[in-house]
């Protein structure tokens, strides 16, 4: 079994962030053009949406023209490994959107949980992430035990 990564999301939008947050724990060098990939619009856009779902931080420091307040002051965008800054354009999740969402999530691996977020002014949602080791090597660790002393066992006799 792999490593694997829960999300624990306070909505639905920020899960969505903590699911691209997460995939990049996965996948340590990815770039805005794999994520593009990795969640491509086609796949997660519900009927209303036109646009690149991922994008990134431009020179002056926006992401997109109508959304780029409300992504700067919550900052709901993720840095990447070469210092991309990378946002979805449009940070409201229907839950037919969210549900395609969270199957490329579990198609990677990625565990979720959505938890509400405490209401109120100045108050902002937020994400964790929870990193699952795999536990293989304790079971290579306990073969490898047996079998030394089906092995002690033998020869003693």
């Amino acid at each position: 079994m792999a490593n694997k990564v829960k999300v624990y999301g306070q909505s639905q939008k920020w899960t969505a962030l903590g699911i691209v947050a997460a995939y990049l724990e996965l996948h340590p060098k990815a770039t805005l053009e794999d994520l593009q990939k990795a969640f491509p619009a086609p796949e997660i856009n519900n009927s209303l949406d036109t646009v690149e779902n991922i994008g990134k931080m431009d020179k002056s420091g926006k992401f997109d023209e109508k959304m780029s307040k409300q992504i700067g002051d919550m900052e709901m965008f993720i840095t990447l490994k070469d210092g991309t800054k990378v946002a979805f354009t449009n940070p409201m999740w229907p839950a037919d959107k969210f549900q395609k969402m969270t199957e490329l999530a579990q198609k990677y691996g990625i565990d979720f949980e959505v938890n509400e977020a405490e209401k109120g002014m100045g108050k902002r949602g937020s994400y964790r992430l929870e990193t699952k080791k795999s536990k293989t090597w304790l079971w290579i660790l306990f073969a490898v035990i047996v079998i030394a002393i089906i092995i002690a066992a033998t020869t003693l006799k």
